[in-house]
């Protein structure tokens, strides 16, 4: 047989086989991938809108309300005008949801490292030299200092834990830091009883290492820390429980929207509507924040009600009127800029009520504003006088508002202004 054509033939074979062969062992790895992992198969019914534009929206529900169509979106809702639509179907979207993992031991079961009496006073006096030369390290030091630390606590972590307690203020967030970073279970476990500490600057230092630790199972144990009688531990707290996205604590971080700590208090706010997203908890929070509404007063309640108004949801409009009314001037206010907000031109008639009987300053300017924003021609009478109070701010809101509904500009005197009304307006 002629080598040379042999050669040819095996060159040949060669290359058909070794490509075959790793599509065949890729298939192999991608099948384990997959039986490693089960899936349930979820069904969704949607509505598919195809407007004219080009674009397609795929909508949970729609309400029909003749010239205006509203779709329910998973990211809120959107009004569409009919002669927008091309046309409408429904359609079956099949998802694939991870079934969730084995569950990890309990937390009872998992020990922090113990040693023996006589490692565990080296591995102490191994941490305090380490801290020691944290406190005076240069920055680029202390990530080398930090990793050695953790290296050396790992065999008794619980030596590192109390320091969180005993060691000087300035040394503590490196102590936080070197816990944070060996990010395991049994750190968590000898974290835990910190939040139990006569110290608050040590509670709250506790709940913050533990969010990041990320240990699910540490949420109920800190939730008591949300009614600290501290305010910074309150904080902390709140802030850990965001971080292990602990969606069974979620009504108990709904109360903190009321909380007599304006730090804490707009922590929440802020936070809150993200989380409720997430977890598709706005059942929980509209009420959560509609109690705290009923509990607050003065600037409390007019951070609720600013919140409200932020949140898009039109849930909220029935308390809006009420705060419409509020004794408070910085509620009255914030319900103002709010109510516009949610309703629209739907809040026209309420807003001119208001603007037609409103003494307070602070008032009088949202009013403006929101006349301003909503194009309420009517507004344009009871402006014009405003243009003469000592207030500056007030005569520099309707002077704004004026011209934006106008489009002409008499400066900040009256007279001007009501002379050409008076020939131009509406009989």
């Amino acid at each position: 047989m002629d080598h040379r054509k042999t050669g040819k033939v095996l060159g040949s074979f060669r290359t058909l086989f070794i490509p075959g062969a790793l599509l065949l062992l890729w298939g192999a790895l991608l099948m384990a991938a997959t039986q490693t992992q089960d899936y349930d198969l979820v069904e969704t019914r949607l509505t598919r809108v195809h407007l004219k534009n080009g674009s397609v929206l795929d909508a949970n529900s729609i309400r029909d309300g003749g010239r205006i169509v509203t779709l329910v979106l998973n990211s809120g809702e959107i009004a569409v005008r009919r002669d927008a639509i091309d046309r409408m179907e429904p359609i079956t979207v099949r998802t694939r949801i991870a079934k969730p993992s084995p569950p990890k031991p309990a937390p009872s079961m998992i020990r922090p490292q113990t040693a023996s009496p006589a490692s565990s006073e080296a591995a102490r006096e191994r941490i305090e030299a380490l801290l020691g030369q944290l406190r005076t390290a240069s920055d680029d030091r202390r990530h080398e200092l930090l990793k050695e630390l953790v290296r050396a606590a790992r065999p008794a972590i619980s030596e590192l834990a109390r320091k969180l307690e005993t060691a000087p203020e300035q040394i503590r967030p490196f102590v936080a830091a070197a816990l944070i970073d060996c990010k395991d279970a049994a750190t968590a476990v000898a974290v835990i009883p910190l939040l139990q500490s006569k110290r608050p600057e040590v509670r709250a230092e506790a709940a913050r290492v533990l969010g990041f630790l990320g240990e699910a199972w540490a949420a109920e144990r800190m939730l008591p820390l949300l009614r600290d009688e501290h305010p910074e531990v309150r904080s902390a707290a709140f802030r850990g429980l965001v971080a292990l996205e602990a969606r069974e604590a979620f009504r108990a971080l709904a109360d903190c929207s009321a909380d007599p700590d304006r730090e804490v208090r707009i922590l929440a706010l802020q936070a809150l509507p993200a989380m409720a997203d997430k977890f598709d908890a706005w059942f929980d929070l509209i009420p959560g924040w509609q109690d705290a509404f009923d509990r607050t007063r003065g600037a409390a309640r007019r951070d609720v009600v600013a919140a409200m108004g932020g949140s898009g949801r039109k849930e909220f409009a029935r308390h809006l009127v009420y705060a419409l009314s509020d004794d408070s001037p910085l509620v009255r206010a914030a319900a103002v800029t709010s109510f516009a907000r949610l309703e629209g031109r739907a809040a026209q008639d309420l807003i001119l009520e208001r603007l037609l009987r409103e003494e307070e300053s602070i008032v009088r300017i949202a009013l403006a504003g929101a006349a301003q924003t909503l194009k309420i021609q009517a507004a344009i009478d009871p402006l014009i006088p405003w243009l003469d109070e000592q207030d500056r701010d007030v005569a520099g809101a309707a002077l704004r508002a004026l011209k934006a509904l106008t489009e002409r500009d008499f400066g900040l005197e009256s007279a001007p202004w009501a002379a050409w009304w008076q020939k131009v307006k509406p009989r």
